[in-house]
């Protein structure tokens, strides 16, 4: 049996799209809660939102999708991209 590695985790946040730089990003050494699409986002944690909500909108999880990586002998990283979308609420 294969030895258990440590895995290091990522989260980055994405307006719109996957083809900008992510608006927010995180690492850490316990894994983030679950992100499913359809959840919310509080906007107020992010500065330079290029297109923020209005009164009446939010952010919603329009898409999620994971990388999972093995690096050389040492660790394994395990990345999160979630992608959010202004919409009326």
């Amino acid at each position: 049996m294969d030895k258990l590695k440590p895995v290091q985790y990522h989260l980055e946040i994405y307006q719109d799209s996957l083809s900008s730089d992510p608006i927010a990003a995180f690492t850490s050494a316990t894994p983030f809660q679950a992100v499913s699409v359809g959840d919310t986002f509080d906007h107020r944690v992010f500065e330079g939102l290029a297109n923020p909500p209005k009164t009446g909108e939010a952010l919603r999880v329009k898409a999620v999708q994971h990388i999972v990586w093995d690096v050389a002998e040492t660790h394994m990283g395990h990345k999160v991209l979630v992608i959010l979308e202004k919409v009326r609420i």
